[in-house]
């Protein structure tokens, strides 16, 4: 069993995350959502390159973003706004995601919930993408998988993710063995070879504790995931 430690559960983020950072924050994130609940087989996950997660030759993860352009840009200038960044006035910030179907307030956005084909768009490119980088280290991990992040999907999409997945897999020589998919309420893991999904839905305290791991950890307050969490063995 794995337990937060007081230092994420009383966190309260004082500074604004640089955007440059924001990708590795993700993976750390998804890195302590697997820790989490399946401590037995990732605890000893690392941050790495080519791919993204792996422990020594038995596992690698390649991690990736899976969000709009539209809601990029939102929370992109939000947070450059935010940072203090020459040229980002409230007003410009609240312009730009106004543009972008979203809408400011003075501690954050909303933004639209957007349909089916809309969402499934950067799935199925950055997919296209991962699958291309697959064979630079398919061949040193035992097992590769790849993590997806979605950050509000409508509910048929986590389906429609596995089925584009598939597609993709029949169509080179080298394959993921597994599909990770993490939204902001579920972890899906689906199974290639089996074909078997396992699903654990989690708390809003738990997915803003990943959340605020992969901000601890890139602006150096802790080392690694680990340094978060405790496991009882």
């Amino acid at each position: 069993m794995v337990k937060f430690k007081n230092n994420v559960l009383e966190f309260e983020p004082n500074k604004i995350t640089d955007p440059s950072l924001w990708k590795y924050s993700d993976e750390y994130s998804v890195m302590a959502t697997l820790m989490y609940f399946y401590p037995e087989k990732y605890w000893d996950l690392n941050h790495s390159d080519k791919p993204d997660l792996q422990y020594e030759d038995q596992i690698g993860i390649e991690v990736t973003q899976c969000l709009e352009d539209s809601y990029n840009k939102s929370i992109g200038e939000w947070t450059n706004y935010r940072l203090g960044k020459e040229g980002k006035s409230y007003s410009r910030c609240e312009k730009v995601i106004s543009e972008q179907g979203g809408q400011l307030f003075e501690y954050g956005i909303t933004h639209r919930v957007s349909d089916e084909n809309t969402q499934m768009q950067p799935i199925r490119d950055r997919m296209d993408k991962k699958f291309l980088k697959l064979k630079d280290y398919r061949n040193k991990f035992l097992e590769c998988s790849l993590a997806i992040i979605l950050e509000e999907p409508v509910p048929s999409i986590p389906a429609k993710a596995i089925d584009y997945f598939c597609t993709k897999q029949k169509e080179y020589d080298y394959q993921f063995d597994n599909l990770i998919i993490i939204t902001n309420r579920e972890l899906i893991i689906f199974d290639y070879k089996s074909h078997l999904i396992s699903k654990k839905v989690y708390t809003k305290e738990e997915a803003r504790c990943f959340n605020y791991i992969g901000v601890m950890v890139v602006n150096e307050l802790v080392s690694e995931p680990k340094d978060c969490m405790t496991r009882d063995f």
